[in-house]
């Protein structure tokens, strides 16, 4: 005779990693939309081998800043809460989302979360972040002069003594001050010339080594006298 009521299976016919994939096309399409701003990211958490929450993070590389737009709270095998961080007003707006019956609702959110006055002014926001780091470094760039001594002063306030040796990319490989006055010091006594000319001979990196070189990211200057 049948006494039990058993419904524990029913609602397993939505698989959790394929609300990571609808997720992650989210983040797609975003990233593929401004490529020149962002990156995604999804990250995911589990206990004991179960999946308790993933997330949706927007990644900006050029200000090393990561938004976490969407996380996402499995509540139980049928329902899930979607949290919208809004960078904006730095609240959270929270909904819970039956998925026994399919992804549609999901979905559905996602889309009106994602398509929101609130998250496109988030992205906006990081946008002009952006504008505002990659015209400072312009203005740092056109200062720099290879084969020229400078002072630089750089954004934790040190001032030092650069000799520009080459800029690749976003890092400026500059002679020190104690390589400059022991490679290129004016008048320098036939001793002094030999030491110069055998620190000439070594490479760019036995000469970081000796602290004759470094390296600094193009984002670690202020100005340049």
């Amino acid at each position: 005779m049948k006494t039990l009521k058993l419904t524990f299976l029913d609602a397993h016919n939505i698989d959790k990693p394929n609300l990571i994939a609808i997720l992650e096309n989210y983040g797609k399409e975003i990233a593929e939309y401004s490529k020149d701003y962002f990156s995604y990211l999804i990250t995911s958490g589990s206990f004991e081998g179960v999946l308790t929450d993933f997330a949706l993070y927007i990644v900006v590389p050029e200000i090393g800043y990561d938004y976490r737009v969407i996380n996402i709270e499995i509540i139980d095998i049928s329902t899930i809460q979607i949290q919208f961080l809004t960078l904006i007003t730095k609240q959270t707006e929270k909904y819970k989302i039956d998925i026994s019956k399919g992804t549609e609702e999901f979905e559905n959110k996602l889309n009106e979360v994602l398509s929101s006055v609130l998250f496109n002014a988030s992205l906006r926001f990081l946008v002009e972040q952006v504008h505002l780091k990659r015209q400072y470094s312009d203005d740092i760039r056109g200062k720099i002069k290879i084969g020229e001594a400078k002072i630089a002063t750089l954004k934790t306030g040190e001032r030092i003594n650069v000799g520009f040796q080459r800029i690749d990319g976003d890092e400026v490989i500059y002679y020190t001050r104690k390589g400059l006055r022991a490679m290129f010091k004016p008048d320098m006594t036939e001793e002094e010339k030999k030491q110069a000319d055998k620190l000439k001979e070594l490479t760019e990196e036995e000469l970081i080594q000796n602290q004759c070189m470094a390296r600094k990211n193009i984002n670690d200057f202020k100005d340049i006298e």
